[in-house]
C-alpha cells in the first residue's frame, strides 16, 4: 500500500502546472535590448549590459524603500522616450531631406539655359 502512495508523495500534493515567471520575463528583456542597441551586435552588448545593471541596481532599491516593480517604470520610459527619439529623428531627417530636394528642384528650374543654339 505505501508503494503505491509514494510517488504522489514524491511528486508533490499540486498536479498542476505552474507556470514559471523567470523564462516569460526574458523575452520581453530581450526585446528591450535590441530597441536600445538598434539591433546593432556592438549596441547589443552594450545596451543589455545598461539593462542587467537597472535591474540589479532594482533588486537592491528594496533596501532603501523602494518597491523592485520601479525599475520597471523606469526601464519602460527609457525604452519608451528611445522609441520616440528614433521616431522623431526618422521624421526629421525625411522632412529635412524633403526640404532640401524641394530646394534644389527650385533652383534648378529657375536656372536659365546657357547652352547655344547651334
Amino acid at each position: 500500500a505505501f508503494a503505491i502512495l509514494a510517488p504522489t508523495a514524491i511528486a508533490g500534493s499540486s498536479m498542476t502546472y505552474e507556470p514559471i515567471n523567470i523564462i516569460a520575463a526574458n523575452g520581453f528583456n530581450g526585446i528591450a535590448v535590441a530597441l536600445l542597441g538598434h539591433s546593432h551586435p556592438i549596441g547589443i552588448i552594450f545596451s543589455s549590459i545598461f539593462i542587467s545593471h537597472i535591474q540589479r541596481g532594482g533588486t537592491l532599491t528594496s533596501l532603501v524603500g523602494y518597491k523592485p516593480e520601479i525599475i520597471d517604470v523606469v526601464i519602460a520610459v527609457i525604452i519608451y522616450f528611445s522609441a520616440f527619439a528614433m521616431i522623431m529623428n526618422a521624421a526629421l531627417s525625411g522632412f529635412v531631406k524633403n526640404r532640401l530636394l524641394k530646394k534644389n528642384k527650385d533652383s534648378k528650374d529657375s536656372e536659365p539655359d546657357t547652352k547655344e543654339a547651334g
